[in-house]
């Protein structure tokens, strides 16, 4: 006869120690996959968030420039000072700081404000608006590049009649949703050639 040295109760104890250890393995697992999506879904919407900051920016860029945007430059309040180096100095709390401030500065980089107001706000949008041409979008893409936050982008925009072109462009856009860096690479917009 043979006699078993298997306890029952050990038996059951063992079995039970099994079934706590799958259930806390299969609750990790869930665990870091739930984490994992999450980190890739607050990266999806940061992306998101930056393309919206750079699409609106480009949109004031390459539009003619609104009535407040003009009655702000035209305004005998607002006064500018440009330096031997070409670089803006804007008197505090003018018509023309306050709307730079409400439609620009909330989507650029405060290191990189003065050098996009100095280099892009006089040129499309203002000078079209005095030169009575109607900018219009047609089009914006935006592509991610390698980097964090690193874009490339192309805008098709056309005088409202029959001229069109394009621009193309690289953009910075920082974690918290600002604009640190935009260069015009190309731009074929020649219905504008010679305002700027």
């Amino acid at each position: 006869m043979r006699r078993s040295n298997e306890n029952p109760q050990e038996n059951q104890t063992v079995k039970k120690t099994a079934s706590q250890i799958l259930l806390l393995s299969i609750f990790a697992i869930i665990i870091l996959l739930g984490g994992y999506m999450t980190i890739k879904f607050l990266d999806v919407d940061n992306n998101e968030g930056r393309e919206t900051a750079l699409k609106e920016l480009l949109t004031i860029q390459f539009s003619t420039a609104d009535k407040m945007l003009i009655q702000a430059l035209e305004s005998p309040d607002s006064h500018m000072i440009i330096d031997d180096h070409g670089n803006i100095e804007l008197t505090n709390d003018t018509p023309l700081n306050q709307y730079l401030d409400e439609h620009y500065h909330i989507l650029l980089a405060d290191s990189y404000y003065e050098e996009y107001i100095t280099k892009y706000l006089l040129t499309y949008p203002v000078l079209s608006y005095y030169n009575e041409i109607d900018l219009n979008i047609s089009n914006i893409t935006i592509e991610k590049q390698e980097a964090e936050g690193d874009y490339r982008f192309t805008v098709h925009i056309d005088d409202g009649v029959n001229q069109q072109g394009e621009l193309t462009g690289r953009a910075h856009v920082t974690a918290d949703k600002k604009i640190d860096y935009l260069d015009i690479t190309t731009d074929d917009t020649f219905f504008l050639n010679g305002l700027y």
